[in-house]
């Protein structure tokens, strides 16, 4: 469903980077947030960027500290996405929750 390539350390209070790249590797958005601060933003992603009406098959998403060593990548897979041909109604909804859980997780630590 999702792969995660992660090393969980990071100060609740750090600046983190959030990269989402399509499979070819273009960046479709860029944005910062702290771990301690409001995860709302994680939220704007997809709204902002319209994704609603593409079909994307597979994401990239890389959290980055401000010194710009990859704390998380996160692979969502083509299953969460699609159910058959057909695009999931919650896909969105998922992939957020993934991410936000992954965050909260990395604030955890």
């Amino acid at each position: 469903m999702c792969t995660k390539i992660a090393s969980l350390s990071a100060d609740p209070k750090e600046v983190m980077s959030l990269f989402i790249m399509d499979i070819d590797a273009d960046l479709i958005y860029k944005d910062s947030f702290r771990l301690d601060g409001e995860k709302e933003i994680i939220y704007m992603v997809f709204e902002k960027n319209k994704l609603r009406d593409e079909k994307v098959e597979t994401l990239c998403i890389n959290i980055e500290n401000i010194r710009g060593k990859t704390t998380a990548t996160i692979i969502i897979s083509p299953e969460m996405t699609y159910e058959g041909d057909c695009i999931k109604e919650d896909w969105l909804e998922s992939i957020m929750n993934i991410i936000e859980d992954y965050i909260i997780e990395l604030w955890e630590e």
